[in-house]
């Protein structure tokens, strides 16, 4: 899952959506018993304010896994989010 997260900090738009889509999949399949989402709740923001669209649309798809396992834990997490990216959610 490190490795999943620090992919978000690649340089290629492609590499960034698919780390998001996987660590998206695997929340989806091992929920919160099992896989550590604190790190993931932190990389969130970096996600959504990427310019690629397809990482934003990952990220928006990770946000609200994360929202049906976590609740109101994510809401610090977006309130520095531009209200244009808030719309998107």
């Amino acid at each position: 899952m490190e490795e999943l997260i620090n992919g978000f900090s690649n340089k290629q738009p492609k590499i960034v959506a698919a780390c998001a889509s996987v660590v998206n999949q695997a929340i989806t399949d091992f929920c919160g018993k099992v896989i550590r989402m604190k790190p993931v709740v932190k990389s969130l923001q970096k996600l959504l304010e990427k310019p690629d669209k397809k990482v934003r649309e990952e990220a928006k798809l990770l946000a609200i896994e994360l929202y049906k396992w976590i609740r109101d834990a994510i809401r610090p997490k977006l309130v520095n989010i531009k209200s244009v990216q808030m719309k998107e959610l």
